[in-house]
């Protein structure tokens, strides 16, 4: 990242936001101030300089309401609306990180220009067309498929994070593999129709998936009443706490829960609803309603908007009534 002459460094950036900044006492590459987060998760006013951030490496974790993220600049800059400065260290650790994370043995793009044909190519796009993905995102996703390697016969979904590999989930197209599918060992973050992980724009709505099929479907939609929309996936029935962090208050507007019609799909969301609601305040969390009795990647694009556009505001009543629909 160049930076200019308006550039400022964090601890400049967080006093102009109002907040007294103080060196650790035995570690020069760390500050602390009083977190910001506290009182948004249910834990009250920070008043004792609990959330510590390494300059060193971007990131930050509060002691007492344990919100942590790995990319504090990008955060502050999302606030401030203008550059902060980071030491080289910063992308030395990041690099460092990236360098550990490359695509799996033979994975190879659907349109490139040297894989034009095969059967196993073949089969593997006939595959992603009869669940309704298009050329266009698969073009967009940079998603490809392995036909060789422990993730051959897989679909390969490749998930970055400001234009860095970050991880990526296989799926048979066999329908003979198990696991369905294949994650790749570490962090899990979301997946998020952003190309190439570039962030979610400032006051944007998520609509989030238990699946990358799902949210493919939902992309495939037009809101033209929610402003910016991103459409993601948790790669699962249960939210991690760097999903969380992704979804942050000071960026996202509101999040709209999707989830997968059966009793591990509720159960997982009910979760994370409250979750969302400790964080983003019940204003900023709703559910797809009425809700859906099939997957999203099952519905016609309409009835994924009708959903999505006649949202009620979560609560765990809404879940209970949910709970009376759903079969067991």
């Amino acid at each position: 990242m160049e930076m200019n002459e308006n550039s400022i460094g964090l601890d400049v950036a967080l006093k102009r936001q109002g907040y007294e900044v103080r060196q650790h006492g035995s570690d020069t590459n760390e500050i602390r101030v009083c977190c910001m987060f506290c009182q948004q998760l249910g834990h009250g006013q920070d008043f004792r300089f609990r959330l510590g951030i390494n300059l060193k490496t971007g990131q930050a974790h509060c002691f007492r309401c344990h919100w942590k993220t790995r990319d504090i600049y990008r955060l502050i800059e999302k606030q401030m609306g203008r550059r902060v400065r980071q030491p080289d260290s910063v992308y030395e650790a990041k690099k460092t990180e990236d360098a550990q994370v490359v695509l799996p043995e033979g994975f190879e793009l659907f349109f490139s220009i040297d894989n034009q044909e095969g059967a196993i190519r073949t089969k593997a796009l006939d595959y992603l067309h009869s669940r309704g993905v298009t050329d266009e995102q698969i073009e967009r996703h940079h998603i490809g498929f392995c036909s060789v390697g422990r993730y051959a016969w897989r679909i390969v979904f490749p998930i970055y994070h400001r234009d860095k590999l970050f991880t990526f989930i296989g799926r048979d197209f066999t329908g003979r593999q198990e696991p369905k599918f294949l994650n790749r060992k570490g962090a899990k973050p979301l997946w998020t129709s952003e190309e190439h992980g570039q962030g979610m724009p400032l006051d944007s709505t998520v609509i989030l998936y238990e699946g990358i099929f799902k949210a493919l479907a939902g992309e495939r939609c037009r809101f033209f009443t929610l402003g910016p929309v991103i459409h993601a996936a948790t790669l699962g029935s249960q939210i991690t706490d760097l999903q969380l962090a992704q979804l942050c208050p000071q960026v996202v507007k509101e999040i709209v829960l999707f989830p997968d019609p059966d009793r591990p799909g509720l159960n997982g969301f009910l979760k994370a609803g409250r979750a969302l609601m400790a964080k983003h305040y019940s204003s900023g969390v709703s559910v797809v309603w009425p809700l859906p009795q099939r997957e999203a990647d099952e519905m016609s694009g309409d009835e994924v908007r009708r959903c999505i556009e006649g949202r009620h505001p979560f609560s765990v009543a809404s879940w209970a009534m949910a709970s009376c629909i759903i079969p067991e």
